[in-house]
C-alpha cells in the first residue's frame, strides 16, 4: 500500500563553487538557526502534542517539527541534500548553518547531508536515518543503513550505528529514542536469492537487530506508532478478491491482534482507521479498542475518481482530509469529526505541471499552519557528482503561514516565508 510522501525537489543557483566565500548566502541578520542544545521534541503533531523523550512515534519523511521550527531536507545535487530550517518566530527559512559566508555546497557546511535521509527527534537532539544501497553488487559498507545524531543547529554530527548490510525499510519507521522499529526487506547476498520481510527492532546504540515477526507473503505497511504499539495495514486476498485489514502489534507482549476488516481500502490517521464508502456515502472510523463511529456525507464520488488521503500531509486536530482526484486534479474535503460537517476546500494553487492542487500543509505552529501555496519550474545550478555545477530545470516551491481558522474558512490570507534557498535559483 503505497503512501504519498511529499518531497518537493528544490534546487538553485550558487554564486561561487567554494564552500566559503564572500557571497552572503548563510543565515543573515534577523534570521537564525536554533542554538545547539535546543530540545528537538515532537513529530508531525508536535505543535499540539509534543512527544516526550522516549515516546514511540513515527518518523515523518516530509520533515521534523519542533516547538520553535521545522526542519526539511532539500535535494540540491547528485546524492546531496541540504537541511533547511523554518523559524516559526522570524518567518524565515534558512540553511541549517551559522556562517553567513558559506555557500552550502560541501560537507564543511552543517546544512549539507551527503546521501540524504529522514530527520527525527532523538533524546533532545536530532536523529538522521540514512538508507543504504540495495544492490547485491555493492560493497557491504554501501549497503548499510546508518543512523546519525546532531545538535539542533546541525553541529556535532556523528554516526550512532549502522544496520547489517542488506537490511532496508519497506514502509514507515518508528523510533522511541532507544530503538528503531521497521518492516525490513532482507536483500539476499546474490541475485538468485529470495527477499524476506521481517518486523525488526534495531538498537540505536550499536545497530544490532532483533526479529519480532516474519511475514510470509502477506506483507503489511507500518502506518502508526503509539504507547507501546505499532499499527499495521494489510491488503489480503480472500476468495479471489482483496480485503483491507488492520492490526495492532504490542511491543510489550510481541502479540499481533487484528481489529478491523473491510472490502473498502482505508487509511490511518491519529492511530485510527478510516474508510470512505462511496455507495453508502459514509465515512467510518475504527479505533484499536474496537469502538467505531461513522458520518454520513452528502458527496457523490465518481466511479473513475481516485480518493487520496494525503499520506503524511498534516491535518489539523479534529479533522480528516481527503482529495477526490479525476484525471489528475480534484477538490479536497475536510470532515469535522466532532460535528460531522463536510467542507470543500477552495485553497488551491497551480502546480508546476499546470494542474490545480490543494495547498500542501506541512505542519502546525501554534495557531498557524506552514503550507506550500505555489510551485513552478525554474532554472538552478545543480551540484553534479563530479563537483561541478550545471544548470537544470527544477521544481521551486513557495512557503507561507496561514492561520488554522483561515484554512478551515477557505480564506487565503497567507503570510509569505522568506526563503534562503531562493539564492540557489536563477533570478
Amino acid at each position: 500500500m503505497k503512501r504519498r510522501t511529499f518531497c518537493s525537489i528544490l534546487l538553485g543557483m550558487a554564486l561561487l563553487l567554494c564552500a566559503c566565500s564572500s557571497a552572503p548566502s548563510g543565515a543573515a541578520s534577523g534570521e537564525s538557526v536554533p542554538a545547539a542544545g535546543t530540545p528537538s521534541s515532537g513529530s508531525e503533531t508536535s505543535a499540539e502534542n509534543p512527544a516526550a523523550p522516549g515516546a514511540l512515534t513515527m518518523i515523518d519523511p516530509a520533515g521534523l517539527t519542533t516547538e520553535k521550527g521545522y526542519y526539511q531536507l532539500e535535494l540540491t545535487g547528485t546524492n546531496v541534500q541540504n537541511i533547511l530550517y523554518t523559524d516559526f518566530e522570524t518567518g524565515s527559512r534558512v540553511f541549517l548553518c551559522s556562517r553567513p559566508e558559506c555557500t552550502h555546497r560541501d560537507e564543511s557546511c552543517t546544512s549539507v547531508l551527503t546521501g540524504g535521509g529522514y530527520l527525527f527527534p532523538l533524546n533532545g537532539k536530532i536523529g538522521i536515518f540514512q538508507r543504504g544501497g540495495t544492490s547485491p553488487e555493492l560493497p557491504d559498507d554501501e549497503r548499510k543503513c546508518r543512523v546519525y545524531q546532531m545538535e539542533a543547529d546541525g553541529s556535532q554530527r556523528k554516526e550512532l550505528c549502522s544496520l547489517a548490510p542488506g537490511i532496508a525499510p519497506f514502509s514507515g519507521i518508528a523510533a522511541d529514542g532507544e530503538f528503531l522499529y521497521l518492516i525490513a526487506i532482507i536483500v539476499p547476498e546474490t541475485d538468485s536469492g529470495n527477499e524476506e520481510y521481517q518486523l525488526m527492532r534495531v538498537s540505536l546504540q550499536d545497530g544490532t537487530s532483533t526479529v519480532l515477526k516474519t511475514f510470509d507473503g502477506n506483507l503489511p505497511y507500518l502506518s502508526a506508532a503509539f504507547d507501546d504499539k505499532l499499527l499495521l495495514e494489510y491488503s489480503t486476498e480472500k476468495d479471489g478478491s482483496y480485503v483491507y485489514q488492520c492490526s495492532v502489534y504490542s511491543l510489550a507482549t510481541n502479540e499481533e491482534t487484528f481489529f478491523y476488516e473491510n472490502a473498502v481500502q482505508g487509511f490511518v490517521r491519529d492511530n485510527k482507521v478510516y474508510t470512505i464508502d462511496r455507495e453508502a456515502k459514509v465515512v467510518r472510523e475504527a479505533s484499536v479498542d474496537g469502538t467505531t463511529r461513522e458520518w454520513a456525507i452528502d458527496l457523490a464520488i465518481p466511479e473513475n475518481a481516485y480518493v487520496d488521503n494525503g499520506g503524511e500531509e498534516f491535518v489539523p486536530s479534529g479533522y480528516i482530509a481527503f482529495t477526490v482526484f479525476v484525471d489528475g486534479a480534484g477538490p479536497r474535503y475536510l470532515l469535522n469529526t466532532q460535528t460531522g460537517e463536510l467542507t470543500k476546500s477552495t485553497l488551491n494553487y497551480t502546480w508546476y505541471d499546470g494542474s490545480e492542487r490543494p495547498i500542501y500543509v506541512l505542519t502546525q505552529a501554534g495557531d498557524r499552519l506552514l503550507v506550500i501555496n505555489h510551485s513552478e519550474l525554474a532554472n538552478m545550478q545543480y551540484l553534479e557528482e563530479n563537483g561541478e555545477l550545471s544548470m537544470r530545470e527544477s521544481i521551486r516551491s513557495t512557503y507561507a503561514f496561514l492561520s488554522v481558522e483561515d484554512y478551515l474558512n477557505n480564506t487565503p490570507n497567507y503570510t509569505p516565508v522568506t526563503d534562503s534557498l531562493s539564492a540557489f535559483f536563477a533570478k
